[in-house]
């Protein structure tokens, strides 16, 4: 924290009843300090609001004009845009210590992909710890960040139907079959 002024916290709610990780809570409390999601300060940075202060907005949290959508635990859903290894491009880490990215043939690919682009440093082996269930399949904890950046930058927010709308479809459901 002390290296840098724009840190977020990378906790990922999980609930026994909803195994599927499919949001991320936008900002917690540490102390008398707001601590916003890694996402969402990855967000403001690549907008230019990261020294904006968030403020609470009715269900959802206002950085300068934009606002970001949350439900009643302070969550905002992410939208997963494709399957878990196929959605962004990767660089392996031991591509980037060796140095690979920078000579021969691949340097002019990987600067493409890199080029204007947040890249997430992260642990995506099979061996590690931090796959989660989502919508979409098992997927490393950086993707689902990576995701989470996409939602927020794209203003792609998912967001429940109400429940008059879901009592609706339950009992017409019945009826149609």
């Amino acid at each position: 924290r002390r290296a840098s002024r724009h840190w977020g916290h990378v906790h990922i709610p999980q609930d026994p009843e909803r195994p599927a990780i499919d949001r991320i809570q936008a900002v917690v409390q540490v102390g008398k300090q707001t601590v916003p999601a890694f996402s969402l300060e990855a967000a403001l940075l690549a907008r230019g609001l990261a020294d904006e202060p968030i403020r609470r907005v009715g269900k959802g949290g206002r950085v300068g004009k934009w606002v970001v959508p949350v439900d009643d635990e302070g969550c905002f859903q992410v939208c997963f845009f494709g399957k878990p290894d196929e959605t962004f491009p990767t660089v392996p880490y031991e591509e980037v210590y060796s140095g690979a990215v920078n000579a021969g043939e691949s340097a002019a690919v990987y600067r493409q992909v890199l080029r204007g682009k947040i890249a997430l440093v992260g642990d995506a082996t099979t061996v590690s710890n931090d796959y989660r269930i989502t919508p979409m399949g098992t997927m490393a904890g950086v993707e689902i960040h990576a995701h989470a950046i996409a939602t927020l930058l794209q203003c792609q927010y998912v967001q429940e139907a109400p429940r008059w709308l879901n009592t609706v479809v339950l009992c017409l459901l019945p009826v149609l079959i």
